[in-house]
């Protein structure tokens, strides 16, 4: 498997990606099998040699790979959080309302902007049903802070200070 700037070779495996191009890292979470990261394009690789930049994670592994230094960084991670969206739930965990938002805009296919900068930075926990519509789970983020919400015409959602 390719994405813009990493070869994933799969060797009889789970896994999740998340490999957007606004995101300055990108990663790999293993659930069960193995998994060969290597990190950059081909060219890339030939410039920086593999000591650092290739690796086989086990299962209970995210692995990071950061865009601009091209270094892969490794943690143990309760791989079920990254894998309940396929079961319609978004498990956060002290995460901030800009990174939510930004999972949410893509999971439902719309635009999301935070019109104040204090509030991106709010953090929350907890389980968000993703079976419901956009409106019922911000709802759910509205109910546990400041924030509110206006949809336009156009169908894009405005997050600002209540």
């Amino acid at each position: 498997m390719f994405t813009k700037d990493q070869e994933i070779e799969v060797l009889g495996t789970v896994f999740n990606v998340s490999s957007y191009p606004d995101d300055t890292n990108h990663f790999v979470v293993l659930k069960s099998g193995s998994v060969k990261l290597k990190s950059g394009l081909l060219e890339k690789r030939k410039l920086l040699g593999n000591k650092y930049n290739e690796r086989i994670i086990t299962p209970g592994t995210k692995a990071n790979f950061n865009l601009k230094n091209h270094l892969i960084t490794e943690k143990q991670v309760n791989v079920e959080d990254y894998f309940a969206w396929i079961n319609g739930v978004l498990i956060v965990k002290n995460d901030d309302l800009e990174h939510i938002t930004k999972r949410l805009s893509r999971y439902y296919n719309v635009s999301i902007s935070i019109e104040n900068d204090e509030i991106k930075e709010e953090t929350f926990s907890g389980y968000l049903d993703l079976k419901e519509n956009i409106v019922k789970v911000l709802d759910v983020l509205k109910e546990s802070t400041k924030l509110n919400y206006q949809i336009d015409d156009t169908n894009n959602i405005n997050i600002n200070i209540n």
